[in-house]
């Protein structure tokens, strides 16, 4: 994710951990789109003290992970500038694999988004957005019962929208062509963060219609590159080959 303040300062955040760094990339436009961005739904506003079922000692380790993220900007008011982009850009494919290698953190599950709830950390400097997921099928736990089928897990994303006293704060919800959406369905590679019980990621696929379709830029290029992808696999198929993948790898 490519961040830019109103001061014209570009950072990258790197897709997993969310780490902020100054930089530059070699990217290529990707093309246009008119379809409704696919975040519309973050510029909702959410009162920050509508009740909250997670515990107070979790939500602050979540607090704490966004403000080292994304909360260098200072306190967040209704005028804050931060702008982002992953929809313009794509980088270059070259060999990768289509879904990396998994490591010990990292969990790959098919689930679909059930709600969600936007937060605004409590020094001020960050909100962020917890999208809980009911998982429907795991290939892969970062920790042993932790997403399990029929069960519900939480995926952290940077930004959002809340009411506050001073007014409505906006934050990273520039629009998207691809993102994650209330009532689909999506192959989920995340990666795990104990420290505040939840993931972090956004699926590269969704299964809503029952046949696997690319929600990025860069598995919409990969599949239209002629070569063997999960892209048009229906559900099922989806879920034996990569149950054979994982299984063989443990």
């Amino acid at each position: 994710m490519r961040v830019r303040t109103k001061q014209g300062v570009l950072l990258c955040v790197a897709a997993l951990g969310w780490a902020v760094v100054v930089g530059a990339q070699t990217q290529r436009r990707a093309p246009q789109t008119d379809a409704k961005p696919a975040n519309t739904w973050m510029k909702t506003p959410m009162d920050p003290v509508s009740p909250d079922d997670v515990i107070p000692y979790i939500r602050h380790l979540r607090d704490e992970y966004w403000d080292s993220q994304i909360g260098q900007f200072g306190t967040l008011t209704p005028k804050t500038a931060v702008h982002t982009s992953t929809g313009d850009y794509v980088a270059p494919v070259h060999d990768d694999p289509e879904i990396r290698d998994l490591r010990a953190e990292d969990a790959a599950v098919v689930g679909t988004f059930s709600r969600y709830r936007t937060a605004l950390s409590s020094s001020g400097r960050a909100i962020y957005t917890d999208v809980i997921f009911s998982v429907g099928h795991v290939f892969k736990d970062a920790e042993r019962g932790r997403a399990l089928a029929g069960l519900e897990i939480t995926v952290s994303v940077p930004g959002g929208t809340i009411q506050s006293a001073a007014g409505t704060i906006s934050y990273m919800t520039d629009p998207q062509a691809y993102f994650m959406q209330p009532g689909r369905t999506y192959l989920l590679v995340l990666y795990y963060v104990a420290d505040g019980d939840f993931y972090v990621g956004t699926p590269s696929w969704e299964l809503s219609g029952g046949v696997v379709k690319a929600n990025s830029y860069r598995s919409q290029a990969m599949g239209s590159r002629g070569v063997p992808t999960i892209v048009g696999l229906t559900k099922d198929e989806l879920i034996r080959t990569l149950d054979e993948r994982f299984s063989a790898r443990h």
